[in-house]
């Protein structure tokens, strides 16, 4: 394990915290609290309840950080374009003509911008939730509206001192002219089918054929609307 070196704005005390040996310099999505590796100019330690929204990046480019800060400063419902164009600019691979009307969360560890896949003339209501631990990949003329959640990390039941045992993440594939009603969840490891649609507030936690409604427990093909 090779020690960093971390500094707090308060105190200036810099404790001694081990990275795994090979760690790139880790930067937080939170605020402007980070950790990076020694001799990157000093940081600050990133508090526990955050470490999850920690990302790893290969090299410090404040490009991605400055098209964030740009993104969260415009009103909702208005610049989506230039949103996107902001994700695009920070390495987020996004097709053409896809908008977003308000800056999602991004979340996960690891390099998140090579985890997520969004297709063409797809459109993103406000506030939608992204955790990348594992691959995310919408398709084209994909409708998902606002606070709809995207999960691709499970866990093993652990034992009765802790049932949330070792994490278990799993991919997330959208695929095309699917569409997410309001504050859907859906979890990891589940694929909704070509045309699909979710009902508001529905949790996913299975496959969803293609061209099927999906309300509640219940599940209504809709082939004969193509």
């Amino acid at each position: 394990m090779a020690p960093i070196v971390v500094r707090s704005r308060e105190t200036g005390e810099a404790p001694r915290v081990p990275l795994p040996t090979g760690g790139e310099p880790l930067v937080s999505h939170i605020g402007s609290v980070h950790v990076a590796k020694g001799g990157f100019g000093g940081a600050f330690a990133v508090p526990p309840p955050f470490r999850r929204h920690v990302t790893t990046l290969r090299s410090f480019n404040p490009i991605p950080r400055t098209a964030e800060a740009v993104g969260r400063m415009l009103p909702s419902f208005a610049g989506s374009r230039l949103r996107t164009v902001g994700m695009k600019l920070a390495g987020f691979n996004i097709g053409q003509s896809t908008m977003f009307w308000g800056w999602p969360t991004i979340a996960g560890t690891g390099d998140v911008r090579a985890l997520l896949h969004i297709g063409d003339f797809a459109g993103f209501n406000v506030r939608c939730y992204f955790e990348l631990e594992d691959e995310i990949r919408i398709g084209n003329h994909v409708s998902v509206g606002h606070e709809v959640m995207f999960l691709t990390r499970g866990f093993n039941t652990g034992n009765r001192a802790r049932r949330a045992g070792t994490p278990r993440p799993a991919p997330v594939i959208i695929e095309d002219g699917a569409w997410l009603g309001a504050r859907s969840v859906i979890m990891p490891g589940v694929r909704v089918g070509t045309g699909a649609v979710v009902g508001a507030s529905v949790v996913v936690t299975e496959d969803v054929p293609e061209h099927t409604l999906v309300m509640g427990t219940q599940k209504i093909s809709l082939a004969r609307w193509r």
